[in-house]
């Protein structure tokens, strides 16, 4: 499948997010692309190509004009991808930040993309969205709709999920991807276009043991990291993303038994958490963000056949990933 969607895709090194998903769609419809907790749904790349087609043609009709600006604010669901694809799809200039930036912060990021749109994704687990969507409207004068994907209904705020028929969209130019360096009393705006995504997300995938299999990643799609290692690495390869968030141990080796041998991505501070899937041989490899103030990662026992990567995050400028040295258990004939 690798090989096909590259193909398909005209060349991974020029592959915006929307085109990674549109040609792996086209290449293996009923291939498993994205899923999430074990009470969500899953997605094959072609229903999930119709429903960010959907969420899309909803998008366009709100009539914010092409190429106005939307911020995308989500954790690590799959709403967040939908959202994020679809408003791409759209012909909408699309930001992207995570939720636990808050209000203050997230209606900082409206005015610095100058958001006509403010969209929130993730469900009740990830807090009250529709609530801050609210706060954060009401502090963004700039901000003409405001609406959900995966949350709850509230007054004022636009519900994605609600079914109806809409045309798909007519075909839009696929405009770069921005993410936010969050400093300590700024925000700075990082355009991340589809050439240096790729790219990093290549480099990542031949750090990786080969085969095309799944991503469960913790990181929310929302930075060049959590874009990078989780969809554009899942589907240059034409394999699934699993989306898990908020972090919790037991759900967390639920989604893995159910993704099966998996490369995990997680931040560095959760290494000791995930120790015993590493030493489980469960994962294929575990990729650990590390961001400029980190401090030293844990060593960790994993069997020979595991593979593991610290994930560099310089700001949102770049993301590099490095092998480390490994504390290693002895090998399981079941892995050779």
């Amino acid at each position: 499948m690798e090989r096909r969607a590259l193909s398909a895709a005209g060349g991974a090194q020029t592959a915006s997010l929307d085109e990674l998903l549109n040609s792996c769609a086209a290449a293996a419809p009923g291939a498993l692309a994205l899923a999430g907790a074990v009470e969500q749904p899953v997605w094959s790349f072609a229903a999930l190509d119709a429903e960010v087609s959907r969420v899309a043609a909803l998008l366009r009709a709100f009539e914010l004009g092409a190429g106005a600006s939307v911020l995308v604010t989500g954790a690590a669901s799959p709403h967040t991808l939908i959202a994020a694809v679809a408003a791409q799809r759209a012909g909408l200039r699309t930001a992207l930040a995570p939720l636990s930036f808050g209000p203050e912060s997230l209606a900082a990021a409206c005015a610095a993309c100058g958001a006509a749109a403010l969209i929130g994704a993730g469900g009740h687990e990830f807090g009250n969205v529709p609530a801050l969507l609210a706060v954060v409207a009401a502090a963004s004068p700039g901000v003409r709709v405001v609406a959900s994907c995966g949350a709850e209904d509230a007054n004022g705020v636009v519900n994605l999920d609600d079914n109806g028929e809409s045309a798909p969209p007519a075909a839009a130019p696929a405009l770069p991807l921005a993410t936010f360096a969050r400093a300590v009393s700024k925000l700075t705006l990082a355009e991340q276009d589809a050439a240096k995504l790729a790219a990093a997300a290549l480099e990542l995938r031949q750090a990786w043991p080969a085969g095309a299999h799944p991503v469960l990643s913790t990181l929310a799609p929302v930075t060049l990291a959590g874009l990078v290692s989780g969809p554009m690495a899942a589907w240059i390869a034409g394999a699934p993303i699993w989306l898990h968030g908020p972090f919790d141990s037991r759900r967390f080796a639920e989604a893995l038994e159910r993704a099966r041998r998996a490369h995990v991505i997680a931040p560095a501070g959760l290494a000791a958490h995930l120790a015993a899937a590493a030493a489980s041989g469960a994962c294929v490899s575990l990729t650990l963000l590390r961001r400029e103030a980190d401090g030293p990662i844990p060593a960790l026992a994993a069997p020979q056949k595991m593979q593991i990567l610290e994930l560099h995050a310089i700001g949102e400028r770049s993301v590099r990933a490095t092998g480390r040295g490994l504390h290693r258990a002895p090998a399981r004939p079941d892995l050779e």
